[in-house]
């Protein structure tokens, strides 16, 4: 794994924990806060652009989430990620660091009026440029996430987000005329924490 996910990750559990504690001591009190507003928040993950290749993610978003009934807020986001360089062992293949952008709409769920716990999903754009070996290309397409999450105050909060980024792939041939165009995704899961203002 590389050192910047392995860095990362402890930081985030980190700085979560102490705010967990202090939740879960009954000092604030929580009664299923539904408001809208700003968020920003960090992830860090695993990704699989090839098969049998899995390179470490660092991403950020923000955006703005609206209220939509007494458990639902939807909104915007928009953000940055990358994707960190790995090899192909069994292919001799290097797989080079990956960068991509994304602004989409991201709505969250809660479980019930008291509870802390809430689903995601998210959807939009995503345009970014993908390296293997020698080769560079762009990749622009749509993605498609779901996750759950936790809250461990009423402003921050811990979550787990599987998302799928799904592009066409034109591959030519012999004469630049003839091509086909098949579909690929990356999968992604990865761990993040969220600040609500």
């Amino acid at each position: 794994m590389n050192r910047e996910f392995l860095f990362a990750l402890p930081l985030l559990l980190a700085a979560a924990s102490p705010l967990a504690a202090h939740a879960q001591s009954g000092e604030e009190a929580y009664d299923g806060d539904n408001r809208g507003g700003f968020f920003a928040g960090a992830q860090v993950g695993q990704a699989r652009v090839f098969n049998n290749v899995d390179q470490d993610s660092l991403s950020f978003n923000a955006g703005y989430r609206w209220r939509a009934g007494s458990i639902a807020l939807v909104g915007v986001e928009g953000g940055v990620g990358r994707l960190d360089g790995a090899r192909d062992r069994r292919l001799a293949l290097d797989v080079g660091e990956s960068k991509y952008r994304h602004v989409g709409a991201i709505a969250r769920i809660s479980f019930g009026h008291d509870s802390r716990w809430y689903g995601i999903a998210r959807s939009g754009y995503f345009d970014g440029d993908i390296e293997a070996g020698a080769d560079e290309s762009n990749a622009d397409g749509a993605y498609f996430g779901v996750g759950i999450g936790a809250d461990l105050t009423r402003n921050l909060n811990l979550n787990l987000v599987y998302t799928t980024y799904a592009f066409p792939n034109w591959h030519h041939y012999w004469d630049e005329r003839d091509y086909s165009i098949e579909f690929e995704d990356i999968e992604l899961l990865s761990f993040g924490v969220e600040y609500r203002f």
